[in-house]
């Protein structure tokens, strides 16, 4: 029975391609997860001290609390998206990945930038209208609500084509 056994382990193909991992993969490939897992794990730390600067400099630009508030709950996923990123960038630029997947990856690596941008630009309207008070009382108020949402939808506009324009749709 265990003659029957090592038989047809020795017959896999699998079998025979694992007998040539060295120690050095093993430990080459434990060191690439830990530099993909450390901006996962690191991702609360980034967003705290990210946030915290943001804050910081809202303050001297003298915007409320409220705002600030506001801005910080904002960037919050955006900046956890960031940390994706790193840990991506980290995975294809580590890893000995194919042509073809290589490509795709950095297609969705950057696919995944273009939206962090356009995110971050999309809640930026709302900081941008606290400081348009001067427009509101040359326009209506309603007036300037319809701009801001047609700012808002071209950004939305904008950041799709530019992820379709990436992957090479046009």
């Amino acid at each position: 029975m265990i003659d029957q056994i090592k038989q047809i382990l020795n017959e896999l193909t699998i079998w025979q391609s694992l007998e040539k991992i060295t120690v050095q993969d093993i430990t080459s490939f434990c060191i690439g997860i830990f530099l993909v897992a450390l901006p996962l794990i690191l991702k609360g730390v980034f967003a705290k001290f990210f946030i915290n600067r943001v804050s910081n400099i809202l303050t001297k630009l003298t915007f409320d609390e409220k705002t600030i508030t506001s801005v910080a709950t904002n960037l919050q996923k955006p900046l956890h998206w960031v940390c994706y990123l790193i840990a991506l960038a980290i995975a294809v630029s580590y890893f000995n990945i194919d042509t073809s997947g290589r490509s795709i990856l950095l297609n969705l690596q950057n696919s995944i930038a273009v939206i962090i941008v356009f995110w971050v630009l999309y809640h930026s309207i709302d900081l941008a209208s606290k400081k348009l008070t001067k427009l509101k009382k040359v326009l209506s108020k309603e007036l300037v609500a319809w701009l801001l949402k047609a700012v808002r939808i071209l950004i939305v506009f904008l950041a799709v084509a530019s992820v379709l324009e990436l992957w090479g749709i046009k």
